[in-house]
């Protein structure tokens, strides 16, 4: 049914579009006619008027004398048009005027004026029909198939691109996309993106409006977008995280392009360099936007690096940093330990089947965000400086990677073997020279100027890494603003912060090795077998196998003075003891299903008894009663989650990024027996 109904207003729509089409057409036709009939009205009333001596005698002179004066003015006015159109609009005027002269002397009735109004008149409608209807092909035509390329072709011989063509692809609110088509083996993109600058001022457009992009599929084609870039000079304030409580393997959202879609980076495919000049937004924009973002993954851990501004970048996000260094000592110490936890961790990938990281592989995927680097390289020795190189070859495929933030990453700064190995995003620098530095090959080529902006469009930068589309490594960027003052931004990413500490993640135990921020203990490091064990009962078997109270209580009592039994009445609990539920350490087995369950059902009893009513899949409470059921899937709690959403437990609220439940109704669960903790 729903089909047939689609199909319905598909041919409405089409019926519509043919209806207007048709109207369209018909309706540059229509003038010359309805002219020719308002011509006739008008001489019949003259004439009733003033037809008769000695009025029409009058009428003879400043007729004749009108007419003329009228085909003269017409000349006169369409220089612009060629010989024939000029011609045909002045006789058109002229010859109209003294057909109205005549039929007011006559009456437009008289055989010899009817005669004239119905055959000349009628040519001469014609004629402009035939007119209009040529300009309307030429106008339909491949050559001229909308007005950016219009615009083109009127331009191009001015900037040297006689031969090439533009038809539009795409236009959005902010934006216009089209393909450029070259004539072929005349011209190549490395010729045009050469002339970008000659492009803009020939359509009379802003600097910095045209981006460029070559076609992956034909070198004889290129991608256009043609933007506004004044609508980038005001800071676009923090839109929120893009995919909280997902993976890092999913794209981060830092800002948005100047075609206002969303800069979508994901990280893991690659390290990232960062260069601005002081004052350019790379700290705020840059680490603040990335590392907000990764906080909120429920699988990556960030280490940050600052020898040079302490805690000035860093301070306000300590609370979602897995640690934090500002001394050299600590720098090397880590570096150290880093360098031997690499390779334990490619080995233990290897074992487990995994050519490099993957999401759900089991281990924690580490960011090194080191600000300022030019000064790590200039404290480190040279064997601690050649252990951070190696690493830099090595992580990505132990899960993890570097991002380095500097204000000019030329041979002095950084070396050589660590640029090459890092993407590019770059803020605002001095000159052209320092951009050389902050740009991938593809961006210069392109004619990326962020010398332009230099310190004054703070937050403004390219990006070319991975996951940023092909039309878009050369189109500017701006990076979310966290506050309008120094202050109002820190209390921002405090408040951020307070939500996504990182004391609330479980890691592996390579991570835990290294963080200076652990709660709980890791992840233990066991391969999961294919098959539950003989007389294990799995997670999709019978639910109510085993005994869930024996199961549950693995761990000594933590409160003997609670001696209720599962076969007690079930009683309100006081306020101290509403407020203590005690979430037992993981074992590294799984509970049987009841018991499991169970435990999650006290949870939700809990939380409605102390009006938390409300939270997400990735609330680290329900994460850590997950690791103490030895269900290391986040997608076992989604499973239990919608089970009891289907029993009318809980409200699912799904209109925004990130799901949210709420506790609506705790009676379905009063059936089973809850598991005294």
């Amino acid at each position: 049914m729903a089909k047939k109904q689609t199909l319905e207003l598909a041919g409405d729509a089409t019926a519509e579009r043919i209806v207007v089409a048709a109207v369209s057409r018909i309706g540059v036709l229509v003038p010359p006619w309805a002219l020719l009939a308002l011509l006739f009205v008008v001489a019949a009333v003259s004439h009733a008027r003033w037809g008769a001596p000695p009025a029409v005698t009058w009428v003879a002179m400043f007729g004749a004398l009108a007419s003329v004066a009228l085909a003269a003015l017409t000349w006169f006015v369409s220089h612009t048009r060629g010989l024939i159109g000029r011609a045909h609009s002045t006789v058109s005027t002229g010859g109209g005027g003294l057909w109205f002269t005549v039929a007011t002397i006559t009456g437009p009735t008289q055989g010899f004026t009817l005669g004239a109004w119905f055959f000349a008149g009628g040519a001469v409608a014609v004629a402009w029909n035939i007119r209009a209807v040529i300009r309307r092909g030429n106008l339909d035509d491949d050559r001229h198939p909308d007005p950016l390329g219009r615009t083109f072709d009127q331009a191009k011989e001015a900037f040297g691109l006689k031969g090439a063509s533009v038809r539009t692809t795409e236009v959005s609110e902010h934006a216009i996309k089209g393909r450029l088509q070259l004539p072929p083996g005349e011209k190549t993109p490395a010729d045009v993106l050469k002339k970008v600058d000659a492009i803009e001022g020939g359509l009379r457009f802003p600097p910095g409006s045209v981006v460029l992009a070559g076609d992956e599929d034909d070198h004889s084609r290129m991608h256009v977008t043609v933007t506004d870039p004044r609508v980038m000079k005001r800071p676009i304030p923090w839109a929120g995280p893009y995919r909280p409580g997902g993976s890092i393997a999913e794209a981060l959202r830092i800002g948005v392009y100047q075609d206002m879609n969303p800069v979508l980076p994901v990280l893991v495919d690659g390290h990232l360099q960062i260069m601005g000049q002081s004052g350019a937004g790379k700290s705020i924009g840059g680490c603040w936007n990335f590392c907000a973002e990764i906080m909120t993954r429920h699988d990556a851990a960030i280490f940050a690096v600052d020898l040079a501004k302490d805690a000035q970048t860093f301070g306000p996000m300590r609370g979602g940093l897995h640690r934090f260094i500002t001394t050299k000592s600590e720098l090397v110490e880590f570096i150290r330990a880093l360098h031997k936890k690499v390779p334990q961790r490619t080995k233990w990938l290897a074992e487990h089947g995994y050519q490099k990281w993957q999401q759900g592989c089991g281990l924690t995927f580490w960011i090194i965000w080191i600000e300022e680097a030019a000064k790590v390289f200039d404290e480190l020795g040279s064997k601690d400086e050649e252990k951070l190189l190696q690493i830099v070859k090595e992580l990505r495929s132990a899960g993890g990677r570097i991002v380095m933030s500097l204000q000019r990453s030329d041979y002095s700064q950084m070396p050589t073997i660590a640029r090459g190995q890092l993407g590019k995003m770059c803020f605002g620098v001095a000159d052209s020279d320092d951009a050389s530095f902050g740009l991938s090959e593809r961006q210069k080529e392109a004619g990326a100027s962020p010398e332009l902006w230099g310190e004054h469009q703070p937050g403004m930068a390219y990006l070319d890494v991975p996951g940023v589309p092909e039309t878009h490594y050369a189109v500017p960027l701006r990076t979310y603003a966290w506050g309008d003052t120094d202050r109002a931004a820190n209390a921002a990413m405090r408040a951020h912060v307070a939500q996504w500490p990182a004391a609330g993640k479980t890691v592996d135990e390579f991570t835990a090795a290294l963080s200076s921020t652990l709660v709980h203990p890791p992840i233990p490091l066991q391969p999961v077998p294919d098959e539950p064990p003989a007389g294990e009962v799995d997670d999709d078997q019978d639910d109510d196998a085993g005994d869930a109270v024996s199961e549950y209580q693995t761990e000594p009592d933590p409160d003997p003075s609670i001696v209720a039994g599962p076969d007690d009445e079930v009683t309100e609990p006081t306020g101290d003891e509403a407020a203590r539920f005690v979430i037992p350490e993981p074992t590294g087995t799984k509970m049987s299903p009841p018991a499991a369950r169970g435990l999650v059902h006290d949870w939700l009893r809990h939380r409605a008894q102390t009006g938390r009513l409300t939270f997400t899949a990735a609330d680290p409470e329900l994460m850590l009663v997950r690791d103490a059921t030895g269900n290391s899937s986040r997608g076992w709690s989604y499973k239990v989650l919608r089970e009891l959403v289907d029993r009318g437990v809980l409200d699912e609220d799904d209109s925004e990024a990130t799901t949210r439940y709420t506790i609506a109704d705790l009676a379905p669960l009063d059936g089973r027996e809850p598991v005294t903790v």
